[in-house]
């Protein structure tokens, strides 16, 4: 079934239940309290609807209760109800006839119906990435819309819809028709249309005849965007939306009045025609959009910019097959020229407005540029004595002090994205070179110490005896964990800025250190937020002949513990935003876990017929986290790796990590009563290369007919000198089935 989330159906010890939502791996929330408690109790989820009409329909009884038959539909004032249709990425829903939206009888703006997607489970703005209404089986026939929408206050949102075809004439189809008389009041946002045609090329993606929203939303590749029609008591307001590559006209006005704010309307034959004055007209508030051209020189609004070079300078990608129209982050006029608009704050895509100082015309709000760095070292190479400078000015720097492997190399460890390195607080350090600053530095960094004591060195660039224009950033001399920035004129005269906040171990911490000498103004910014300025700092930056050292304070044993990465040097001091953007990726260890949380150990069970349900049952679990090595090129056992379950069917887990001391193959595989169980067999590989390293290893089974006084186990075999497993898991989980049918889209 996939994921299991808000809208689906829980059925538990005879009851009936809709998830709210789902809190984490193991516990769900209910739409109403249980009648009874219900222990150790077996259960079956499915999805409560398998299309979106049977959602939307008319509910069978008054007020609607979980167990009733039909839709949700029905007097939504009269049960007090929102009702939200959830979907999920089951699979492309490929309708065959229209999907009207007409099943809540009595509704106002706080009781209306609701279409979404599951958080999770939404697009990201671009084709194929999130819940898919495909109308390639639409039949042509009269009024052959795919969304029909009668409904008033209803709403629809996340959705791609694509493929909608309607060539026949005089059927008057389109992907979305809000029904005049009827609709009104509906908001749709964040769609994602594209690859349509409306019929007679007239009619448009979104065709509207009664008030509407429409926000943050992107429509490409049809033959008219957006159309508004019928009598002229009526508003349209559209919010950064984006339209692309339009046969026809972007936004044809005809009736009622047009609020337009941030919409960008580009590559049309058309972008915008809104001259039909009295019947349609734009409202004075309309403006910050982005266009070319305009019929009879009447624009919408005022403020309005034009695109800046091609297509391509405004969109990520315009190839065809491949669109991705987010907003590229620098060289075009949809940057930072919109109005702030008060009724929502995110873009397509789930980023909040603004990134960088206003908010962008058009359905994407764009991070602020990266900042060009003097020098940069994000150690995603993973192995080797080179730490790449990814800056391009080749300021590359060395693993230890004389590009050999020697005892002062930091060693390569996993992260979320890449690697960094790990410092042992001893000798390690990377050698980068003399590079000199002046007038101006930043320096940003991802840091997770182990052990904070005093002055230990993040970066430097300091003799043991100071001379003139040395410096380092480190932790304080007390030892107290804050960050501390010295910067000398001669030995031992220096002046000293701290950050208010301590650094704490064993998470990983972004620090942002920026220096101007000529406005003296230093400040420390942690997890991207401001920590401490000051505008006193006198002492300033000067040529000297020391080199750049990461990982050490530049004297003694001032030595950094933990790991370090990302490191970026700038000529310049960062401003809040671009330190915002730096901060925004973050930064988490990969490695395996210790042990399993038995609290996060859970299972499915899927018959033939597609049906899952849960299971109650405890699982036995053994852990080991001391080493244990094998030399021997034939399975034999890990130890503390087995489980004699007794009779029954079981679901096997096992999890681990494996190093080689030299090249060669490492092979683990799961056992039952002395024989390989088929498919378990896992390889990994150590290439001469790579210096010695831990691989994770995972491998699982199904085992059905287990006898009484068999035993499940883990075995390995080598073909190096010797293998070492270091921590593992072994979860061994009954079984329960049951023939409980799962419905899927």
């Amino acid at each position: 079934m996939g994921a299991v989330g808000p809208g689906d159906k829980l059925v538990i010890g005879g009851e009936t239940f809709f998830i709210l939502s789902r809190t984490d791996t193991t516990h769900v929330e209910v739409q109403d309290a249980a009648a009874s408690t219900h222990s150790n109790a077996a259960y079956a989820i499915t999805r409560a609807y398998n299309d979106i009409q049977s959602w939307e329909d008319p509910c069978g009884a008054t007020p609607c209760q979980p167990t009733s038959s039909g839709g949700r539909g029905g007097d939504l004032v009269g049960d007090n109800r929102i009702e939200v249709g959830v979907a999920y990425k089951d699979g492309v829903f490929m309708p065959s006839a229209r999907i009207t939206i007409d099943g809540s009888e009595n509704n106002d703006a706080t009781h209306y119906m609701s279409l979404t997607v599951a958080a999770g489970q939404r697009h990201n703005g671009t084709a194929g990435t999130g819940v898919i209404i495909d109308g390639t089986n639409m039949p042509a026939v009269a009024s052959a819309h795919l969304f029909f929408i009668r409904d008033k206050y209803f709403r629809m949102e996340w959705l791609e819809i694509r493929n909608y075809h309607d060539e026949v004439p005089q059927t008057w189809g389109d992907p979305i028709n809000l029904n005049e008389n009827n609709s009104g009041e509906n908001l749709l946002s964040h769609l994602l249309i594209h690859d349509y045609t409306s019929n007679g090329g007239v009619r448009g993606a979104i065709d509207i005849y009664e008030n509407a929203t429409v926000r943050n939303s992107i429509i490409y590749n049809g033959d008219l965007g957006i159309r508004t029609y019928g009598a002229p008591d009526f508003t349209l307001t559209l919010q950064n939306v984006t339209i692309y590559n339009m046969t026809g006209t972007g936004v044809n006005h005809n009736d009622g009045t047009l609020i337009v704010n941030n919409t960008i309307s580009v590559a049309t034959n058309r972008d915008f025609d809104v001259d039909n004055t009295p019947d349609g007209v734009v409202d004075p508030s309309s403006g910050n959009n982005l266009y070319s051209t305009v019929h009879n020189s009447v624009h919408p609004g005022s403020n309005n910019q034009s695109p800046l070079g091609t297509m391509e300078d405004l969109f990520i990608s315009v190839v065809a097959g491949s669109e991705d129209l987010h907003i590229e982050n620098s060289g075009n006029n949809a940057l930072n020229n919109g109005t702030t608009i008060g009724t929502f704050s995110d873009d397509i895509d789930e980023d909040s407005r603004p990134q960088d100082g206003a908010w962008e015309i058009g359905a994407d709000e764009t991070p602020a540029a990266a900042p060009s760095a003097f020098a940069s070292y994000a150690f995603d190479t993973g192995g080797g004595q080179t730490a790449v400078d990814s800056s391009g000015n080749g300021r590359d720097g060395t693993l230890g002090t004389d590009g050999t492997v020697e005892s002062s190399d930091p060693s390569w460890s996993c992260v979320s994205g890449g690697n960094a390195l790990e410092f042992d607080g001893s000798d390690d350090q990377v050698l980068v070179g003399d590079h000199d600053l002046l007038s101006a530095i930043s320096i940003s960094a991802w840091i997770n110490w182990d052990a904070v004591t005093t002055s230990d060195g993040i970066i430097s660039k300091r003799t043991s005896t100071e001379v003139l224009g040395n410096w380092a950033l480190r932790t304080d001399d007390s030892g107290g964990g804050t960050l501390e920035w010295l910067l000398w004129t001669g030995s031992g005269a220096r002046q000293v800025f701290n950050s208010t906040s301590a650094v704490n171990t064993d998470e990983w911490t972004h620090v942002v250190f920026t220096f101007d000498e000529t406005t003296n103004t230093a400040r420390f910014y942690i997890d991207g937020t401001l920590d401490n300025t000051t505008t006193t700092f006198t002492n300033d930056m000067e040529d000297n002949a020391q080199d750049i050292i990461i990982g050490w304070g530049g004297q003694g044993s001032q030595y950094f513990d933990g790991h370090i990465d990302d490191v970026r040097i700038y000529d310049y001091e960062l401003t809040q935003p671009e330190v915002t953007t730096l901060a925004g990726s973050t930064v988490t260890d990969c490695s395996p876990p210790a042990s399993a949380n038995l609290d996060q150990i859970h299972y499915r069970w899927r018959d033939d017929t597609g049906g899952e349900t849960g299971g109650g049952s405890t699982p036995t679990q053994v852990n080991a986290t001391g080493d244990t090595t094998t030399t021997s090129a034939t399975d034999v056992a890990v130890a503390g790796m087995s489980i004699t379950p007794g009779a029954g069917d079981y679901l096997v887990w096992f999890s681990g990590s494996v190093e080689n001391s030299a090249t060669g193959y490492q092979y683990v595989s799961l056992y039952l009563d002395g024989s390989q169980i088929t498919h378990t067999e896992r390889e990994i590989r150590t290439e001469s290369s790579l210096p010695p390293t831990s691989f994770p290893v995972a491998s699982h089974a199904r085992l059905t007919g287990v006898t009484a006084g068999q035993t499940i186990e883990v075995r390995w075999r080598t073909t190096a000198p010797t293998a070492t497993m270091h921590e593992r898991t072994l979860v061994v989980q009954p079984m329960t089935p049951a023939d409980t049918f799962q419905a899927t889209a």
